[in-house]
């Protein structure tokens, strides 16, 4: 039955698909702290990883001259697979590997999605972002039932969200700010459902770096959300 259940709803969402699968994931077992220590890590390496990239990248395209359709193809590629890696990874190696890969890939992205918006902003969106993300994690750390009940409703939610930006822009040729504001909701609270979710997950590093890259995603998306909500983009 709950087998059964994690396939239906991962019609919605992807996250819960691998659900069970992460539960029966070999591995050497952690410790609780151990564990989240390792999540945490992970994450603020990736991050890291990805603001360095951003700040140095741009410098070495110009030098290059790399065409920005190239990056994007290369990047959007790079982080599918990457991705795909973590997603099916069994072992610390490979997840550890596409994780690396998916921060090096949204490095390289950011890289100029970030160059329209001014430094201030950018800076602003970053303690918003941190403000948020820790919030998120410390109310899921309380409250995790109600967290890990989000899954659909966020999915579904997202789409919706996705569904009308693309109609508003395609079909109306207009940009609809409300939207932006609904995606920062959304990404705030599957920042929640995501550590909720992580926790209930066997206590082994390569569920920690998977739950790491699931969380890292959601900064990524809140953080441009964010910005976009605040900045001044032309």
């Amino acid at each position: 039955m709950a087998r059964s259940g994690a396939r239906s709803r991962g019609l919605f969402n992807t996250r819960e698909r691998r659900a069970e699968r992460m539960r029966a994931t070999d591995g050497t077992a952690l410790g609780e702290g151990a564990y989240n220590l390792t999540i945490g890590a992970t994450l603020t390496a990736g991050l890291a990883l990805t603001a360095v990239l951003t700040n140095t990248l741009p410098s070495v395209f110009a030098s290059l001259k790399v065409h920005p359709a190239v990056v994007l193809v290369v990047c959007l590629v790079l982080a599918i697979a990457s991705c795909i890696a973590i997603n099916k990874s069994r072992t610390p190696i490979l997840s550890g590997v596409g994780f690396l890969a998916l921060s090096v890939a949204m490095g390289a992205l950011l890289a100029y999605a970030l160059s329209v918006y001014s430094i201030r902003d950018i800076q602003t969106a970053v303690l918003v972002t941190g403000a948020i993300t820790a919030t998120m994690m410390l109310l899921a750390t309380v409250f995790p039932a109600f967290f890990r009940k989000l899954g659909v409703v966020l999915a579904i939610a997202l789409i919706a969200d996705i569904a009308v930006g693309l109609i508003a822009a395609f079909v109306f040729h207009t940009y609809l700010g409300v939207l932006s504001w609904v995606g920062v909701v959304i990404f705030s609270l599957y920042i929640g459902y995501d550590w909720a979710r992580a926790q209930e997950y066997p206590k082994t590093v390569n569920n920690a770096i998977v739950s790491a890259a699931d969380v890292y995603v959601d900064i990524i998306n809140l953080f441009l959300f964010i910005l976009d909500v605040m900045g001044d983009s032309k």
